[in-house]
């Protein structure tokens, strides 16, 4: 039993040093399709129309208000963003919009598996798929 244990524990050591994760941020729409970024080169202001307003998870507190992130902001490599009409800013947050937001982002983490390549890399990038896509 030790020398299985023992080759169990080198084996993950072994895939410890080989392994590396790539992180993704993403932006989840409200019809519930999502984008994903691997790199810090975009700005809000560069990702987003008009007609709707990037809001950070982080920031989403039941009785605070929606707030939109700043033009200028880079969005961040494991961060949840939610794409939201911009009727909704500075509204206040109500607990059945906070359950869908959060079923929606679920239903996307169910989605959006981790991505592991042993000794590489891979990379998600922005692509034109998504109509609220700008660049």
């Amino acid at each position: 039993m030790k020398e299985l244990e023992m080759k169990i524990l080198m084996m993950k050591r072994w895939m410890e040093k080989r392994v590396k994760k790539v992180s993704t941020g993403i932006i989840v729409f409200p019809d519930g399709t999502h984008q994903e970024f691997s790199d810090f080169t975009h700005r809000y202001s560069e990702v987003f129309m008009g007609k709707m307003f990037l809001c950070n998870s982080d920031f989403l507190l039941f009785g605070s208000t929606y707030t939109e992130l700043k033009a200028d902001e880079y969005l961040e490599i494991g961060q949840i963003y939610f794409a939201l009409p911009k009727t909704w800013l500075n509204k206040k947050i109500e607990s059945v919009e906070m359950q869908t937001l959060a079923n929606r982002a679920n239903l996307v983490m169910m989605k959006v598996k981790a991505t592991i390549h042993i000794s590489g890399y891979s990379a998600v990038t922005f692509t034109r798929s998504n109509p609220y896509y700008k660049m």
